[in-house]
């Protein structure tokens, strides 16, 4: 095993890595689980459960992006200030 942590919120990037025993960019890696984090935060919602809820298969980092919360409450510019402030 290449990392330690909840599996919940390696990048695609790092479970490969595990997978194959090789290394991986950790930085790359931390901003991924950092913005896993900060969609949860957000959202009130586990990621996992719910690209389980939405059936999200092959698209599954495009629909959290359209999670009902950001379309009906956030405009692009808020979320950027939100983040930006953060």
């Amino acid at each position: 095993l290449v990392a330690n942590g909840d599996t919940r919120y390696f990048s695609p990037e790092r479970e490969k890595a595990n997978e194959m025993d090789h290394a991986f960019d950790a930085k790359i890696s931390d901003n991924y689980s950092a913005g896993v984090a900060l969609w949860e935060l957000l959202t009130g919602e586990n990621v996992g459960e719910y690209w389980n809820k939405v059936s999200a298969g092959e698209n599954e980092h495009k629909a959290l992006l359209e999670h009902p919360i950001f379309r009906d409450f956030y405009d692009e510019s808020s979320l950027e200030d939100l983040v930006l402030k953060m």
